[in-house]
């Protein structure tokens, strides 16, 4: 990227795009097998629009140790009155009605995706807006009581904040939460050797989904896959998912 004369505006501009560019390579090489998925999908014809939750991406900050700005911010919201993940599903379902709201767009035929956070994103957003019609969701997805661990990442404060709806747990554990999107159409998949979500938990929360979209006559809606992979989202993944938007959009 070449900075133009002595545009200081630009050169900013420039230095700032080349970084979140090299940031993005990184990642599409680290999680998505060097796809950029939003590309993927909008080579196959759908309108996409990806945001950044806050203090993602460029909502994001680089200064100081993450873990202690995440609950800092936390902290913030729970004096406020509010909390960091509901503001989250909050932008997200604004930013569904934007979308929707679109020309070009068919409001009729709006899906949810997401990969690790933006999955919990994805099904959250499905549960909470009548906008999204079908979602494909991947990399997260389990019961809490195999999250319960010390190492985990949900029992380390931090970006945990950011997944946990005060009090709601008392009453309904993460699987119950995305079945509230029942009877749409909605694809888990998740990786047999994901670090951050232990197969078995994996394997117990799809149990719980079934049994809900089984008992509203819905089995058909659901479909839940482990693949052999860590915590990524491969090529042959990818193919499924766009297979399934095909299929349910």
């Amino acid at each position: 990227i070449r900075p133009l004369a002595c545009d200081t505006g630009r050169i900013c501009d420039s230095k700032k795009n080349l970084t979140v560019l090299q940031d993005a390579l990184q990642w599409s090489v680290a999680c998505y097998d060097t796809v950029f998925t939003g590309d993927y999908f909008a080579q196959n014809g759908y309108v996409v629009l990806a945001t950044d939750a806050l203090l993602w991406g460029e909502r994001g900050r680089k200064e100081g140790p993450l873990y202690d700005t995440q609950q800092a911010l936390a902290s913030n919201f729970y004096q406020l009155g509010t909390d960091w993940c509901g503001q989250i599903l909050f932008d997200d379902m604004q930013s569904a009605a934007f979308l929707a709201s679109l020309p070009f767009v068919d409001a009729s035929r709006i899906g949810a995706y997401g990969h690790s956070m933006g999955c919990f994103r994805s099904w959250m957003l499905t549960a909470a807006s009548d906008i999204v019609k079908a979602s494909v969701n991947v990399c997260w997805m389990n019961t809490t009581a195999y999250l319960m661990s010390p190492t985990n990442n949900q029992n380390r404060g931090g970006s945990a904040y950011s997944m946990l709806l005060p009090g709601l747990r008392c009453y309904l554990d993460y699987p119950d939460v995305a079945s509230i999107s029942c009877p749409k159409p909605q694809f888990f998949m998740n990786g047999r050797y994901d670090k951050l979500f232990p197969v078995d938990g994996v394997e117990d929360a799809y149990k719980i989904l079934h049994d809900v979209y089984s008992g509203q006559g819905a089995a058909d809606h659901l479909k839940t896959a482990i693949y052999e992979e860590p915590h990524y989202f491969s090529r042959e993944m990818q193919a499924d998912a766009l297979n399934f938007f095909n299929t349910n959009l």
